[in-house]
């Protein structure tokens, strides 16, 4: 879409559609020649356009070590997917809201999470709102089968669910974490300050960002906080930088996640039985947090950085990482619905990088 203000006159020109993935990145259109770009579709056509803008507003090869520009066009989604849990958490539930506050110009800033090789630094994907290793990824795998897509629709997350349930699959992980200056209360992620419209938290990392030249990708100082490590066995490894909120889960997975506090929020499900496994999942689709249903199977945390390794990383001096049991073999990440091969991954979270359409989630 192209916003000319002169006279107040918008003119909306077509840029194109996606067949695979990157193929945004790919076109010939020039980014300087639009203010806007909208998407029309769920969370993984956004995520093209938003893997698109911010690639061309670079001048450099993105790796884990880029400060990262902010693009210069506003983006923005008319939610027509499978859960659009992006729409839901900014305030566009469904296709007149967004369309309305498209037309209105309420915009507001976006937190977004960066997704690298381990091996290398380079850049794999970035994600708005979900990163998940475990249960919700292999559902996603389980899905994507060429003969459920065609004739179940939206129906094969179910039956795939179903049969990733009954498998009830815990995957080895070994983590580690930069945790944010500011930790959760302790009934994280259940209580604790929802984000609104005019959130306070995200009201005052914008004006620390704005006000100094020392605020880094993290959304503070420079200061460096201590990593912290986790090693087991785990059913669901989170990351989000929204509350994930959709139909199927009406207070999302991380309720208390805001969307530009330049914050990771991280759920760590250790192994779970089949019954406090339907527990959890039943919970979350009837809107009550994780910590009150898992308790200890639960490690929560917010968190700047985080480094998943699906193997033990190697000792100082030692050149090879110790083999893995078949037993314990590795899965997919699930990305904001695409699927992400690389089970080894650095994922870093650039403060409200983008300038979104939306105004925030309604004061209840």
């Amino acid at each position: 879409m192209d916003s000319r203000t002169a006279g107040h006159r918008e003119s909306f020109r077509w840029v194109g559609q996606t067949f695979r993935l990157g193929c945004i990145a790919e076109q010939s259109f020039n980014p300087a020649f639009f203010v806007r770009l909208i998407a029309v579709g769920g969370d993984g056509i956004f995520n093209e356009i938003l893997d698109g803008v911010i690639h061309r507003a670079q001048d450099e090869k993105i790796t884990s070590k880029s400060d990262l520009s902010s693009p210069t066009v506003r983006v923005g989604i008319i939610p027509a997917g499978s859960t659009d849990s992006i729409g839901c958490c900014i305030g566009l539930g469904d296709p007149v809201s967004a369309l309305i506050h498209i037309l209105l110009g309420d915009h507001m800033k976006l937190d977004v999470g960066a997704v690298f090789r381990v091996q290398d630094g380079s850049l794999i994907k970035f994600f708005c709102a979900f990163l998940g290793y475990g249960f919700f990824s292999d559902t996603l795998r389980n899905s994507e089968k060429h003969w459920l897509r065609r004739y179940l629709g939206k129906t094969r997350y179910m039956l795939a669910g179903a049969k990733t349930f009954f498998l009830n699959r815990a995957y080895p992980g070994y983590i580690s974490y930069r945790p944010a200056a500011e930790a959760g209360p302790d009934g994280y992620p259940d209580e604790g300050l929802t984000c609104r419209q005019n959130c306070p938290v995200c009201s005052e990392v914008g004006e620390k960002k704005s006000s100094t030249s020392a605020f880094s990708f993290s959304g503070t100082s420079d200061e460096e906080q201590e990593w912290q490590t986790l090693d087991g066995r785990f059913t669901n490894v989170i990351a989000v930088s929204l509350c994930c909120k959709s139909e199927k889960s009406p207070k999302g997975l991380a309720p208390t996640s805001h969307c530009g506090d330049g914050c990771l929020d991280l759920l760590f499900v250790k192994k779970l039985g089949y019954f406090r496994l339907l527990n959890y999942l039943i919970s979350t689709s009837r809107g009550i947090g994780p910590r009150s249903v898992l308790g200890e199977n639960l490690h929560a945390c917010r968190a700047y950085e985080l480094v998943f390794r699906s193997k033990k990383p190697p000792l100082d001096g030692q050149l090879d990482t110790p083999e893995v049991t078949p037993t314990e073999s590795s899965t997919i990440w699930n990305c904001d619905g695409e699927i992400v091969q690389e089970p080894d991954i650095h994922v870093k979270i650039y403060c409200q990088l983008i300038d979104i359409f939306g105004s925030g989630l309604e004061s209840s």
